[in-house]
């Protein structure tokens, strides 16, 4: 059977993955998940696994979930994007991308949270890592456009955003239940409660609309990935938390996904009614 566990330099985690017993059922599970993956694994997967698991982990977790919900997964190429399936008619190519956290000492970096240490969740730090990376993919995209994506065919994100949370543990969404990745995609601000008086009763909880954000050299961030140009060739994000060290079981169980109103080609969404959709109500947001 092949491994995806190969000899050579490789960063910290996959290293002790590998020698240590107490991380065998990690081990195990990276095994199992790439055999059914491997077929469609470019030919530098494993190689490139040894330093950047996260983003290879993903890249394979999200083909074998998709696999176990009935989608047929076809590796097109190595200088396309990550894989292909025929989904209701639709022809849909799939891209994976892992936010990080950055590199630590550099800016942009999201700091780790430490144990004994008061500290707060910069929200727009975050949410700069998500950009980043959907930024990355969607110039990606536009370039490959002519390497076998047809104009009728859609294009999904697999976003992963476990790796740049770096160990914080905050909620997964503000108050009014807006998934925090979804503020990067979406013009969606702050929560806020709107101030009472003593004839009205306090009102629901709203978000101000925002689409940008200021990064730590204070230069503007869109936060409005779908109106992006370019972007209305993104059909929809799925977007998922899991981690190399989480057992994701079932496959797919977080799995959430935000469709693009402006997209050239539309989803069957029958065909991804098992990822839970986020969509928001204009109502709750004030301009």
């Amino acid at each position: 059977m092949p491994s995806f566990f190969m000899d050579g330099d490789s960063c910290e985690f996959y290293s002790r993955i590998r020698r240590e017993p107490e991380l065998a059922h990690i081990k195990g599970r990276l095994e199992e998940l790439y055999q059914d993956y491997h077929k469609h694994a470019d030919k530098n997967f494993t190689r490139d696994a040894r330093k950047h698991l996260p983003e290879r982990y993903w890249e394979m977790l999200s083909c074998v979930a998709l696999s176990k919900h009935d989608f047929e997964i076809e590796k097109i190429s190595d200088k396309g994007l990550e894989f292909f399936s025929k989904v209701g008619g639709v022809g849909v190519w799939f891209e994976a991308v892992c936010a990080t956290a950055g590199d630590e000492g550099k800016a942009g970096y999201f700091k780790r949270i430490e144990a004994g240490e008061c500290q707060r969740f910069d929200e727009d730090r975050f949410l700069t890592r998500i950009t980043t990376a959907l930024n990355s993919k969607l110039k990606k995209i536009s370039e490959k456009d002519s390497v076998g994506i047809d104009d009728k065919d859609a294009v999904v994100i697999l976003l992963n955003s476990g790796e740049a949370f770096n160990n914080w543990m905050p909620r997964l969404q503000d108050v009014n239940a807006v998934p925090l990745f979804a503020k990067a995609v979406l013009p969606i601000g702050r929560a806020a409660a709107p101030v009472s008086t003593p004839r009205e009763p306090p009102g629901r909880t709203i978000n101000f609309y925002r689409d940008t954000l200021c990064n730590h050299n204070n230069s503007p961030i869109a936060t409005d990935f779908f109106s992006a140009p370019g972007a209305d060739r993104i059909s929809a994000i799925i977007h998922s938390m899991m981690r190399v060290q989480d057992d994701p079981v079932p496959l797919g169980n977080d799995f959430l996904i935000v469709y693009n109103a402006n997209a050239r080609v539309p989803l069957p969404r029958s065909a991804f009614a098992w990822c839970v959709e986020y969509k928001p109500s204009r109502e709750t947001w004030l301009r």
